[in-house]
Formats: C-alpha cells, structure tokens, sequence
C-alpha cells in the first residue's frame, strides 16, 4: 500500500462518503461537516470571521480513503479540535496515526499559538478505540437524558397576601424573551462556570452568548426562568419593587432531534442556573425548574460530568426509570 497525502480538494466528501459509509455516531457525523479546503482565517470579504483550518486527506492510488482536519475554535479556544477518520480496510495501517502526526506540524502554524488538541468521540466506537490507543485522556463525559413527564412533584411556591391561590408563584415563574439581557448574562456566566476547570471559554461577551445559545438561527424557541423572592428596596417592611434575580433557566430549542419518533417528541432544553448560587441552592432551583418544564411533557438536557446540580438530579432519576440516556455518552479527550 503506497499511500499519498495531500490537502483537501473539493469533491473530496463525495468520494469519502461513499467508501466511509455510515457515519458510527453523532459525533463523526459533526466532524465530517467540518472537512473542507483549508483557509487562514480572519475576516472574511463579507465580514464574517473564520477561523484558522487544515485538512488533509490520504489517497490510495489517487483514491481518497482517509482525512483529518485541525482548526481553531472560537468558544473554547484553549485547545485546537482535531478528527481523523479512516477508511475501514485502511485501518490499523498507521493511516490514521500519520495523518494525526502531520496534523500536530500544521498546528504549529496556528496564529492563536494554541498547540493542545482535543476532540469529541461516542463512546465505544473506533474513534473512541483510537483515542484510548494514543494516550488522550478523557477530560469531559457529555449525556443526553430524557426526563419522562411528571417524574418529579411540582413546587410548592408562597403566596403573596394578595394574590389569589392560582397566582402563587406568579413572581418567581416566567416567560423571558431570548433576547433578554438579563437571561443573557446568567446563561453566559453558567456556561464559563460549568467549563472552567476542564475547557475554558474565559468571559463571554453577550454577543457571543446570543449568537451560540439564544439567538433565531441556534433555533431558541423560548425561554423560562425560576427567580427568587421579589426583593424591596426599602427593606423587608415594604412592598417589593423589583423583581427577584434568576435562579434557574430553561431554554427550549423544539423537538430534539437524537429522540425517537413519538406523538409527544420531547422538547431539547438547554437548563442552568445562576453561577453564584451555592451548591445547595443550585441543586435545588434545577431541581424545581426541571419538575415546571417536564411536567406534562417529555424534555431532553445535555449533561456534562462538570454539571453537578444537574447529575445530581437525573442520576436518581435514571435508576428509578424516570430518565434514560439517549444514545452512547460524548466523550472529550485531549492529547
């Protein structure tokens, strides 16, 4: 076998898709979108920004059987992202290995100067194999957990002396546009905190956070927010003036697409919490916030080892069979 390796050229998918097939999960599926003509990032001529790339492919008698890309990421640019995929009757060739290799000489070219790599592997596929094999290690386990409806008891919330019983909770319970200023800052201060000890974002401006999490086109559909007591300005004697800050947030993204068909497909909900509550506080405001938003329907949360007030709550769940895991879990390595 004498193979060559070159940069991508275009028509290159088309010829990969048919030798490669079927893609072994959600995460070769992701990367496989990614495999393009390298560029140098920058801003482009329409002044949208892209980031730095390079992709390789091998060729076995001018046929394309294997590639791999490195570039650069803009939220969690700590690291370079990397994806090798082989051919099946290509493998344990040292292929995969080479093309790994010329990656990391790309990288030192990066103009960010990052130089670790990392990528996303389902767990129990070959990429998952391959990864174990080299020595990367597993920084990060991401699940996705359907929470059946009405696995948890509705809240209980004070009531106000003069609100009627159904207008209990009224204050603490609400519907906030994803354009928000306010959901803005919480979701984007929770996703630094939930990533900061194994992939950091550092500070993200509230444009990135609308044009990742909240904006039309990330497919934000609404959202609902768990606040706390109404507070006074004038102290506990006088009658609250302004509302109570978010404690918990849900932000509904339509039917997720990795559920089964069903008559009732449940919603994708990204669900955090304020990152200056404590543990206890956390855990609790989720705790409420995921009994309102799966109550009479089915929801789906993608959740990250690093996410404790969440694991905390859908690991019970899963063992009583109120919550199952959708698919095998994401694993983050780095090497």
């Amino acid at each position: 076998m004498a193979l060559e390796y070159r940069p991508w050229r275009e028509g290159d998918d088309q010829e990969l898709l048919q030798i490669w097939g079927d893609p072994e999960g959600s995460q070769n599926a992701w990367y496989r979108q990614t495999l393009e003509p390298s560029n140098d990032g920058g801003v482009q001529l329409d002044g949208s920004r892209r980031n730095w790339k390079r992709c390789i492919v091998a060729t076995d008698q001018g046929i394309p059987v294997a590639a791999g890309v490195v570039m650069e990421q803009s939220l969690h640019s700590a690291r370079l992202t990397a994806y090798v995929e082989v051919a099946k009757d290509h493998r344990r060739q040292g292929v995969g290995a080479t093309l790994l290799t010329m990656l990391r000489h790309e990288a030192e070219q990066a103009p960010s100067g990052v130089r670790e790599l990392t990528t996303k592997v389902d767990q129990g596929t070959s990429g998952a194999a391959f990864a174990e094999a080299l020595g990367w290690s597993v920084i990060q386990a991401s699940r996705l957990i359907q929470v059946e409806p009405a696995s948890l008891s509705l809240p209980r919330f004070p009531k106000r002396e003069d609100q009627a019983d159904e207008d209990a909770g009224a204050d603490l319970v609400q519907d906030l546009a994803t354009g928000s200023v306010e959901l803005t800052d919480v979701v984007g201060r929770w996703y630094e905190s939930v990533h900061r000890d194994w992939s950091p974002t550092g500070p993200l401006s509230p444009g990135m956070v609308q044009s990742y999490f909240l904006a039309d086109a990330t497919g934000a559909q609404g959202a609902i927010v768990l606040r706390a007591e109404p507070e006074s300005a004038f102290g506990g004697s006088v009658a609250p003036s302004r509302k109570g800050r978010i404690r918990a947030f849900a932000v509904s993204y339509g039917p997720h697409p990795a559920a089964a068909p069903s008559n009732d497909p449940p919603a994708d909900v990204l669900l955090g919490w304020e990152a200056g509550l404590s543990a206890e506080d956390a855990a609790a405001a989720v705790r409420d916030l995921v009994a309102l938003v799966a109550y009479q329907h089915p929801v789906v949360l993608e959740v990250d080892s690093s996410m404790a007030a969440l694991t905390g709550l859908v690991d019970p769940l899963i063992a009583a069979g109120k919550a199952r895991q959708l698919g095998a879990s994401t694993l983050i390595v780095a090497g």
